[in-house]
């Protein structure tokens, strides 16, 4: 009886497959974080023309603080976790497609 074998030229498509992904996810982490840091700057730089021209924007310095840190933080953790569902999905699609192929 023959052993079973497995393509080892698919598997390493696949895995250059995974590498190609996860180095544009990278990417796209590192220009969410660029732009929404930016967008955070702005807000603060803002706050501070602002906070110079009155005293009356001291109250408001939570709200720029919230819009500034908190949101941007967390649109950045929920598009890690998006993407961390998405690529746990599409490897069990994966590996049930492996095991198919693996049967046949």
């Amino acid at each position: 009886m023959n052993k079973p074998t497995y393509n080892k030229s698919y598997c390493f498509h696949g895995w250059n497959k995974l590498k190609g992904n996860l180095k544009q996810e990278i990417y796209n982490f590192g220009l969410y974080f660029i732009v929404y840091f930016k967008w955070a700057e702005l807000i603060i730089s803002d706050y501070n023309e602002v906070a110079k021209m009155t005293l009356a924007a001291e109250h408001n310095k939570q709200t720029y603080v919230i819009l500034s840190v908190i949101i941007p933080i967390l649109c950045t953790v929920l598009n890690l976790k998006v993407y961390k569902d998405n690529q746990e999905y599409f490897n069990e699609k994966n590996i049930q497609q492996n095991l198919v192929t693996a049967i046949i």
